[in-house]
């Protein structure tokens, strides 16, 4: 069994599960960040980004794959009820790239939403954007 949580074998112990799985065969396995990698990466590869640098708007971010998996559309419908609201200092700003990009373009496009930008793929190694 593997874990992404140090102490899984206790939290196991804990909830006495422990008779019925192998402690043995628990293992953690970190999804966190090399910390020298990601402070190496934060000074030496700055996205610079002139939107999230725009005090008239208060952003909202998302930074990942743009696939079904992710219902990157509940933040289109978001941004729809926002924008509907009359609400024109708030927009949303989407990074990275996926089968869905283009969809939800058109759905943009379609329904009107002003309020999103589809930002692109970022590198791995830009950690930092501002």
């Amino acid at each position: 069994m593997l874990t992404n949580t140090e102490g899984g074998k206790e939290y196991i112990k804990d909830r006495k599960w422990d008779k019925e799985i192998n402690l043995d065969k628990v293992e953690h396995i970190s999804n966190g960040v090399v910390i020298d990698t990601f402070d190496n990466n934060s000074e030496n590869y700055i996205l610079k980004d002139s939107d999230l640098n725009d005090k008239n708007y208060k952003n909202i971010v998302y930074v990942g794959s743009i696939r079904k998996v992710n219902n990157i559309g509940l933040l289109l419908d978001a941004a729809k009820i926002i924008k509907n609201k009359g609400i024109n200092n708030i927009r949303f700003l989407i990074y990275g790239s996926g089968d869905e990009t283009e969809i939800l373009k058109k759905r943009c496009e379609t329904e009107h939403i002003d309020n999103v930008i589809f930002k692109g793929r970022v590198e791995k190694n830009s950690s930092h954007l501002y």
